[in-house]
């Protein structure tokens, strides 16, 4: 075969498979409005101190043949957490607990996400307090699917983590064991994302 020919057969291979694999993936931007995200603790005043972030934002990178080079990250405002006792918030968002002013954004950014035995998993680091900690997880995934004329996906998911590994200690003295307040955060999140339209094919 003819070195021009050799050379137009490989542009068009890859012309055709790269247009493929961009056809594959897809960037979605998480609808705040439609999602949730829910942290709550035990809190021997109250029983279970239970609340909402109002403000954050993400992105997901979505290969649905490709999974392992699929992404997501999300930042979260960490001021707007908001529960229906409003004392408690402001303690929480004191420097007795998550200092928001010392530290504005929680993030989440994953490393990997994999599916194993039927169920979907994300690897990630969260970091909080400008501590970063690993942890992999599992979580349900829907879509694609349009709706209105528009592609969604949707995930919601479950993770618990110990507060004190991020060095967030309610009292010095009182905060011995996880009497008053537990050790343990549940973090409950359900998010919708929509795919974003003339996409450049970078995930930011």
């Amino acid at each position: 075969m003819p070195q021009l020919t050799k050379a137009f057969v490989f542009i068009l291979f890859a012309v055709i498979f790269g247009a493929e694999a961009r056809a594959l993936s897809s960037q979605y931007t998480i609808e705040v409005k439609e999602s949730s995200l829910v942290c709550s603790i035990r809190y021997s005043v109250v029983g279970v101190y239970r609340a909402g972030f109002d403000a954050f934002s993400g992105q997901i990178d979505y290969h649905p043949d490709r999974l392992g080079r699929s992404a997501v990250k999300m930042k979260i405002q960490s001021g707007s957490v908001q529960s229906r006792w409003p004392v408690l918030d402001r303690i929480v968002r004191s420097e007795r607990l998550l200092n928001t002013q010392r530290y504005p954004v929680v993030n989440f950014v994953s490393t990997r996400i994999f599916k194993h035995g039927g169920e979907y998993f994300v690897d990630g680091i969260l970091t909080l307090h400008d501590i970063r900690k690993r942890y992999v997880f599992p979580f349900k995934l829907e879509g694609p699917f349009t709706s209105g004329g528009k592609k969604y996906v949707k995930a919601s998911g479950s993770w618990d983590f110990n507060r004190k590994d991020f060095e967030i200690i309610w009292h010095d003295w009182l905060d011995q064991g996880g009497v008053v307040v537990g050790n343990t955060v549940t973090f409950d999140w359900e998010i919708l994302a929509r795919e974003k339209a003339g996409r450049d094919g970078q995930f930011q």
